[in-house]
């Protein structure tokens, strides 16, 4: 179960986290969560650099690296514990997972509250998006909610809202299992109305489990808060082998 559920949050945490614009950006972003059996800390960093995006995510034991290459059509996942690198197929990864998903439901409403945040205004958002999953033939369903807050002015915001526009018609921004199948059209419109709104800077969101059977009453346990907050935003010339994989990692 523990495994479930660290699987779950590493791909809602790739899944929830900005992505690229077409400017030389580094995003740093910390995660936790509160509440279930054991309370997590994750760090991300994003960074951008003309059609290329790399996202590093540490933590629950996990360290890996998503890599995009638009003009190239390649997304590799890089897993620096096994020192190796793929291309990311989120089908072949949701079929190594205990569960399947079905159709998603999202919804981003204004808030009309503000907050500062790395001296951006953020406008307030009310996020929600529940995805139904069946594990050992019983359905349950995963409901993500709480407010978001999203930067709409400052450096990169409109080369962020036109990448997100052309990544996601082009289909190969990807991040996670869970944005695949019956599913991924909500995934895909959550991500396109963060997008269009700006930047996410912070999030906190509320996962719950729901449903009447003996699977939910045990799933029950990953109920928890997760919160992850922008800490801070660079600008800096971002060197081509960021990109790469590493020397000396195995490559399939």
């Amino acid at each position: 179960m523990h495994g479930i559920r660290v699987a779950i949050v590493l791909f809602v945490a790739l899944a929830l986290s900005g992505v690229p614009a077409f400017a030389d950006v580094t995003i740093k972003m910390t995660m936790s969560t509160i509440g279930g059996p054991v309370a997590m800390e994750m760090t991300t960093t994003t960074y951008i650099k003309g059609q290329k995006a790399r996202h590093d995510a540490k933590g629950m034991n996990q360290d890996v690296s998503m890599v995009v290459d638009v003009a190239a059509g390649e997304q590799l996942l890089i897993d620096h514990v096994a020192r190796q690198a793929a291309p990311f197929n989120p089908q072949a990864a949701a079929a190594g997972m205990p569960m399947s998903f079905g159709d998603a439901t999202m919804s981003l409403k204004p808030s009309g509250q503000t907050r500062e945040i790395l001296g951006r205004t953020c406008a307030g958002y009310l996020f929600q998006m529940s995805i139904p999953m069946t594990i050992a033939n019983e359905t349950v369903t995963m409901t993500m909610s709480g407010p978001v807050w999203i930067a709409s002015q400052g450096a990169g915001v409109a080369d962020f809202r036109a990448f997100y526009k052309a990544a996601l018609a082009s289909g190969l921004f990807v991040t996670s299992p869970l944005a695949q199948g019956p599913q991924g059209k909500s995934m895909a419109e959550m991500q396109k109305a963060f997008a269009e709104q700006g930047i996410p800077l912070e999030q906190e969101i509320q996962m719950t489990i729901e449903g009447s059977g003996q699977m939910a009453q045990m799933m029950r346990q990953m109920n928890m808060a997760m919160k992850t907050t922008a800490t801070a935003i660079s600008t800096d010339t971002i060197p081509d082998e960021t990109f790469a994989v590493p020397a000396g990692y195995t490559r399939k």
